[in-house]
């Protein structure tokens, strides 16, 4: 069908040939695989060590070498959403009023994740957060 297709058509668009696809052999990791029609182009299957799932707790990986891992985490106090050309406007004294009312607890959050939330509270002229209740697990 998509031979009867004429480029002089204005009604169907001119086709186009598809290049042959690399054939690969899986004949062992030394087996060489030319690619195409007479193009030269040739390359080799690596050979891997097979790996063997293991069931001893010993040989798996501890979670204890994450530990020392930094993540990011911040205290979010509220949000708002405002035209481009508001917030464009804003200068030294603006005052941004947001959807979180004071009494209301703020969340911990890392990644987009939320972990938990708390009180705001001041320990040594800095802000800080007492976590009132984890985030429930998905």
């Amino acid at each position: 069908m998509a031979d009867d297709i004429q480029a002089d058509d204005p009604q169907q668009p001119a086709t186009t040939p598809v290049p042959p696809q690399p054939t690969v052999s899986t004949e062992g990791a030394d087996a060489a695989v030319a690619a195409g029609e007479g193009d030269g182009v040739e390359y080799k299957v690596p050979g891997f060590a097979s790996m063997e799932e293991t069931t001893d707790r010993k040989a798996a990986a501890p979670m204890d070498r994450f530990y020392e891992v930094h993540v990011p985490v911040w205290a979010e106090l509220g949000r708002v959403e405002m035209p481009l050309g508001e917030l464009m406007k804003l200068d030294e004294g603006s005052v941004i009023r947001l959807d979180r009312p004071v009494s209301d607890p703020v969340d911990l959050v890392s990644q987009g994740v939320k972990l938990a939330s708390g009180e705001v509270v001041v320990i040594d002229d800095c802000f800080a957060v007492r976590i009132k209740e984890m985030a429930k697990s998905k």
